[in-house]
């Protein structure tokens, strides 16, 4: 048994090791993915300003995951007026109204936390926790929705995704991006090979004895 796992790891390595962090290059920005749920690629949707550059749907939880960039902002200010009223205005094209903000050391610079609500007939109530800031008068904003409330903040599995948001180094190399629906092709195809392999050395191991009682 010992040698059957000893064969085994490495496999085992090539399933949790491949690449799950998706790159935004040209924009500067990094998110990841669990590769154990089933995240999917969904509809960008059109913003009042800027360009939604990533949105991901959890097919069990229904939470999403949407990174929105803003180019050309007015302000370097996170805390300004302005700066509130454009977030508030993404926040409303999601369909949701804006509760409660706050400003946030986030990432080494300061971040607009910005909570918002809406009910829902089918589902209840449903809350977007939204992260913004400013990076060389580009606007970023990395939010997330699903059902509950404000408390949703704290739950740990819930944030895990925007938690993983991060801006790219300049001198990281420009590598193309693992497409999503590849990772769980890879995942399926490694754990297909570790069942082949187990079995394979469970009928050797069957059939040894056999012989040997014979």
């Amino acid at each position: 048994m010992k040698h059957i796992l000893t064969l085994l790891l490495p496999f085992f390595l090539i399933t949790i090791a491949h690449a799950e962090e998706l790159h935004f290059y040209e924009h500067h920005c990094a998110i990841t993915l669990p590769d154990t749920e089933a995240w999917q690629n969904g509809n960008t949707l059109r913003m009042p300003a800027g360009e939604m550059i990533f949105n991901s749907v959890n097919m069990e939880t229904k939470q999403v995951v949407s990174i929105i960039v803003i180019p050309n902002f007015p302000t370097n200010n996170i805390s300004t007026p302005a700066a509130l009223t454009r977030f508030k205005e993404i926040i409303t094209a999601q369909g949701f109204e804006m509760k409660t903000q706050k400003n946030i050391e986030w990432l080494g610079q300061p971040f607009m936390e910005i909570v918002g609500r809406r009910l829902n007939d089918a589902s209840g109530e449903l809350v977007s926790i939204m992260r913004a800031t400013i990076l060389e008068k580009t606007a970023y904003l990395v939010s997330t929705i699903g059902r509950g409330d404000e408390r949703r903040m704290e739950d740990e599995r819930f944030m895990r995704v925007i938690s993983s948001f991060r801006f790219l180094d300049p001198d990281e190399k420009l590598l193309t991006a693992t497409p999503l629906y590849l990772r769980y092709y890879r995942a399926g195809f490694n754990m297909c090979l570790i069942v082949m392999l187990v079995l394979t050395a469970a009928f050797t191991i069957m059939y040894i004895r056999t012989v040997r009682r014979h």
